[in-house]
């Protein structure tokens, strides 16, 4: 069967937005965010990809990463943005939750009930699970190439949903959103290393 025509042009994309990348950037941060770019958009719908220009789907992703790269052992970073160019580089008419954390088992589900709740309607999912090694502190020393890596790599959700915008109030109660979210996020690791005991 012939490929798809609109994932060879989402590839094509994809490449457009390494280039990018590569343009704008130097040595590690360049290896680092051409994997990244690669993996992040991966499972993203085509048109998805396509509807959306190079430059922003640069500035969306690399953002992240930077956001991301250095984490607590064993804490969940959580952001509840509305983007602008001014600040994050690229602009949405959505509103943005992102949330990183050690990979488990139902925590896309947890935060989609969460959002449900609270009554956002979710636009879009991105959620790679990445293998990274880190070092002591949290920072990251390697973003491993799809499942290669050995022990000292460990899986984690990077987790992007787009919203319904956010009105002036619901912005004011970013803080809210963020802390039911890490307390659920804190259940669920704590449901997690319950499982085996049981």
């Amino acid at each position: 069967m012939a490929p798809d025509r609109s994932d060879a042009t989402k590839a094509e994309r994809i490449d457009e937005v390494v280039r990018y990348a590569e343009e704008r950037l130097s040595g590690k941060d360049t290896v680092a965010a051409e994997q990244f770019i690669r993996q992040y958009y991966a499972r993203v719908p085509p048109q998805d990809v396509l509807d959306t220009p190079a430059d922003a789907l640069y500035a969306s992703a690399f953002a992240l990463w930077k956001f991301g790269e250095q984490r607590p052992p064993g804490a969940a970073k959580v952001r509840v943005l509305t983007p602008t160019i001014e600040e994050q580089g690229w602009t949405s008419s959505r509103s943005v939750v992102e949330v990183i954390n050690d990979d488990m088992p139902f925590l896309l589900d947890s935060m989609l009930l969460e959002l449900g709740e609270r009554g956002h309607g979710v636009q879009l999912i991105i959620h790679p699970v990445l293998r990274l090694r880190r070092g002591d502190a949290g920072e990251c020393l390697e973003l491993a190439a799809g499942e290669a890596g050995g022990d000292e790599f460990a899986a984690e959700s990077w987790m992007h949903f787009e919203i319904d915008a956010l009105s002036g109030g619901a912005m004011a109660d970013r803080s809210g959103m963020w802390s039911a979210m890490a307390l659920n996020i804190n259940s669920i690791v704590m449901r997690a290393r319950l499982a085996p005991m049981q």
